[in-house]
């Protein structure tokens, strides 16, 4: 992994996000970064933390859900934060500014799947 000093890059040339359920596997998927990128400006109402990089020809946001808040509802707020911010004028007309508008694809890694044993318990 190397650290890059692309400043140049803006939120529209990331096009991978990867939601991340645990803070050690936000640590896994910056370690599989090919370059971490300077952070961008924060934007009003977005309380996400961001990792941005590179793996290969794609750059790629990696976030985080917050510490102890778990599922699939918070994994849901942090990707509606990542493609969508409601500027103070969204109340008044309902127009809304993008924040990393040309993401393509998104991976949330991590989430446990929750189940039912149906077998028969052994005595």
């Amino acid at each position: 992994m190397n650290a890059s000093r692309k400043g140049s890059l803006t939120y529209g040339d990331y096009t991978v996000g990867w939601i991340c359920a645990l803070p050690c596997e936000m640590a896994a998927a910056k370690a599989m970064l090919d370059d971490i990128h300077r952070d961008l400006p924060k934007r009003p109402n977005d309380h996400n933390t961001y990792t941005l990089g590179s793996i290969n020809v794609h750059n790629v946001v990696v976030a985080c859900l917050p510490p102890g808040v778990y599922g699939s509802s918070s994994a849901a707020a942090v990707a509606t934060r990542m493609v969508l911010e409601e500027s103070d004028e969204a109340a008044a007309d309902d127009s809304r500014k993008s924040v990393f508008f040309f993401l393509e694809s998104f991976s949330i890694v991590g989430q446990i799947i929750y189940g039912i044993d149906t077998r028969t318990p052994r005595h």
